[in-house]
């Protein structure tokens, strides 16, 4: 095979589909499509070119997410810089949770126990007193109960002359049994002291209620108006017993009163082991605050004295900054962004084309625009970068200085028009590459329109 002849016909025919009629390069005419001037096809290049710069430029910018800092602060250590939020959180706040747990503690009420031994001590009293009671004649000297605390008592009733009113009132097995069931009563819902009674009404709830808890160890509510001193009790327990008789004289009341009072003693101790076992679960019930802070944000300001606070927020904070950098860096976020960018950019090309149809006919008019309007989204990028890695400023201030500056110059060299057009487009660019979107957009538009008619 002849290698040169075939190198000449592959020649001819390149240059044939060119439009030259032989390889002396000289041209004819064999009926096809005029091509189009070699000029014009050098335009679209550089337009096409110049759209996929702004493009990749864009979608770099937004999908860019630096390496958040590894903050190594310990409680105690003074913090030697300003950090600001990157992007939005939420935190657990220690000073709010601890202000509702311990209002949750207050609000608990206290325990009180019916101590078993005084209670049972005061049940055999009230037996054996009322049964002996019920056998006593009037007069008769001998007791049923010549020893014990029974003994006693009804030797100071027989001084006192009550037991005559007492014989009247407790005739019967019917009635010794309802004043000894009256008696069991009130020995079980509990009888405070005289001098604890408002220490009691200080450790109830809001609501005015304490818990007791009976020698089974049953806990109930009780409201603090139930829960009654000794003369109390032995009152209103003579006046219920009382309560059977139509008629019934002040001597029988004030003998009744005299025969419960001894055998009603107060038998309601505080119960602090189990008072503070219900204000734990009351306060582990409260569930942690969570606050919510904003992107832009100062969580750790210079020269604080660290606290646990700060660094729940600071490793909330990288959390979410972690989080979000991870959602950013996935292929669908990827794809979103790009057709985000893509469709920014051709709605915003028409509009070009609209406002200032003069600018496409000039390849040079282009590139300088393309030019600054990518220098300015680059330098937005980097101004909030520089914004977070040293909190010298406010975070809408720097991402709208190069806005600002990019639309000065457009507006010395191309015109109102194009100035506002790229001020526009900039700020959306600018919107989507921090957290606080509409922030950043309006601020970088009020910049660029006023450095803009400045110039």
């Amino acid at each position: 095979m002849n290698i040169g002849k075939t190198w000449r016909e592959y020649k001819r025919r390149r240059l044939a589909k060119k439009g030259f009629a032989s390889p002396t390069k000289k041209r004819h005419h064999n009926g096809s499509k005029p091509r189009a001037p070699s000029g014009r096809r050098g335009f679209r290049f550089v337009l096409s070119l110049l759209v996929v710069m702004l493009w990749v430029a864009a979608t770099g910018t937004i999908l860019y997410q630096r390496t958040y800092p590894k903050y190594t602060y310990v409680v105690g250590q003074t913090a030697d810089r300003d950090i600001y939020s990157e992007v939005p959180f939420e935190y657990d706040d220690l000073a709010e949770t601890q202000r509702q747990r311990q209002h949750a503690s207050t609000q608990t009420a206290a325990v009180y126990r019916i101590e078993r031994s005084p209670l049972e001590a005061s049940q055999h009293l009230a037996t054996q007193t009322i049964d002996a009671l019920g056998e006593l004649a009037v007069g008769d000297d001998a007791l049923p109960f010549p020893e014990g605390r029974a003994a006693a008592l009804i030797q100071d009733l027989k001084k006192g002359g009550f037991l005559e009113s007492l014989q009247d009132v407790l005739q019967g097995k019917q009635n010794q049994e309802l004043l000894k069931r009256l008696t069991r009563t009130a020995l079980a819902q509990g009888i405070v002291k005289e001098d604890r009674l408002d220490l009691l009404k200080a450790s109830a709830d809001p609501s005015g209620r304490i818990y007791v808890l009976d020698v089974r160890d049953r806990r109930s509510s009780h409201a603090v108006g139930e829960v009654a001193t000794t003369e109390n009790a032995a009152r209103q327990v003579a006046a219920d017993y009382l309560a059977q008789y139509p008629a019934t004289s002040p001597q029988q009341l004030e003998a009744l009163q005299a025969l419960l009072t001894p055998i009603l003693p107060p038998n309601l101790v505080y119960d602090n082991e189990r008072t503070m076992e219900i204000k734990d679960d009351a306060t582990q019930s409260v569930p942690m605050a969570q606050r919510f802070v904003e992107a832009g944000i100062r969580i750790l300001t210079r020269g604080e004295k660290i606290k646990q606070e700060d660094l729940l927020r600071l490793k909330a904070h990288e959390y979410k900054f972690q989080q979000q950098l991870r959602q950013k860096n996935s292929l669908r976020e990827m794809l979103v962004i790009s057709l985000i960018t893509a469709t920014v950019i051709l709605v915003f090309g028409y509009a070009f084309r609209v406002m200032s149809p003069s600018s496409l006919r000039s390849r040079a008019e282009l590139i300088l625009i393309a030019t600054i309007v990518i220098l300015q989204i680059l330098l937005t990028r980097l101004a909030i970068d520089v914004y977070y890695l040293q909190h010298s400023a406010s975070v809408f201030l720097l991402p709208a200085l190069p806005v600002a500056i990019g639309a000065m110059l457009l507006a010395q060299l191309n015109g109102l028009r194009v100035a506002i057009w790229a001020a526009v487009f900039t700020s959306i660019v600018a919107a989507l590459q921090t957290g606080v979107s509409f922030q950043v957009f309006l601020c970088g538009c009020i910049a660029s329109f006023v450095g803009a008619g400045f110039v």
